[in-house]
């Protein structure tokens, strides 16, 4: 008796559901995540019962029907509040941004809801000769078709690959802090704040009951200056960078950083949506498109289209 092809992912950020929800019912698929939830650069932490940090995408924006759609079903929302982008001095029109106020990575909630996805599961090997994946437990997974929605560095290190695309990725600190504030601000966001630092936001951008938090997002160059300072040395920065913007003293009443050692991209040059590293092996991820939320779902879902007209 025949069965549906296998296909093992790895990773359950944007590109991987994405491309996860779109295949068709002739495929069995299976996730593998080592985190404990699905989101990726999708990340957003919990302080308390009424504080969070969002730590990695801050918003997104939409120009795909079909990405629209996908962001109205896991039910984003419009930015809220208002934002200024110091590099124009001119501010933010946000009318296309989304947003959701339980944390960016609830964009992939309900999608993610009915696919079999393995939490806290780290991919250690994958041997393309005999199509198998080890984990960290030692236990191998057969497959017949692999997906690594990882950093490129990452996959690299668990698969001999025979295409290896031309990218340069950086690392992204970021850099959260719970404050006691005596002023209202006008914004609540700040963009392109000065060549080191990308990006400055509050959560009254994306829910305003929450306890204020502020997170200062460095740039890929302000990451690489700074990947080898301290955590105290980081939340100083931070600390002095939206008292500079605020432009009053501000109170730290608790603090964290979040680093990604691969984050932030340059392009790759083949202008593909996703790429083949090895017979029935493929890598996709925003890093072949742009630096948007929505260029990995777009990668995902070009994949899921080639596999699913393939299959037939």
């Amino acid at each position: 008796m025949s069965r549906n092809p296998r296909v093992v992912i790895l990773g359950a950020g944007m590109s991987s559901i994405a491309c996860a929800d779109h295949l068709s019912e002739s495929f069995d698929v299976e996730i593998y995540e080592k985190s404990r939830g699905v989101g990726g650069r999708l990340c957003s932490r919990r302080h308390s019962d009424t504080a969070r940090f969002h730590f990695g995408a801050q918003f997104c924006t939409s120009t795909n029907p079909s990405f629209h759609n996908f962001l109205k079903h896991n039910g984003a929302q419009n930015f809220l509040g208002s934002g200024i982008d110091l590099m124009t001095n001119q501010q933010l029109e946000t009318k296309n941004y989304y947003i959701h106020q339980n944390g960016m990575q609830s964009l992939l909630k309900e999608s993610s809801s009915n696919l079999n996805i393995h939490f806290e599961t780290k991919a250690t090997h994958v041997n393309a000769m005999s199509k198998t994946l080890t984990l960290g437990s030692n236990l191998q997974v057969p497959y017949d078709v692999l997906i690594s929605s990882l950093p490129l560095p990452q996959a690299k290190e668990l698969i001999d690959c025979s295409i290896i695309p031309r990218t340069e990725f950086s690392p992204c600190i970021a850099v959260g802090m719970m404050v006691k504030l005596k002023d209202q601000n006008k914004f609540n966001a700040f963009k392109n704040v000065n060549a080191e630092v990308s990006w400055v936001g509050s959560s009254k951008f994306y829910n305003p009951t929450l306890q204020e938090t502020w997170v200062v997002q460095l740039s890929p160059a302000g990451s690489q200056l700074k990947k080898g300072e301290s955590d105290e040395s980081l939340i100083n920065y931070g600390h002095h960078t939206l008292e500079s913007l605020l432009e009053s003293d501000v109170e730290l009443s608790s603090s964290s950083v979040f680093r990604w050692k691969f984050a932030q991209c340059e392009r790759a040059t083949h202008n593909q949506p996703f790429t083949s590293l090895a017979d029935d092996i493929f890598a996709i991820g925003d890093w072949h498109i742009s630096p948007r939320v929505e260029s990995a779902f777009l990668s995902g879902r070009a994949l899921a289209e080639h596999l699913n007209g393939r299959d037939t």
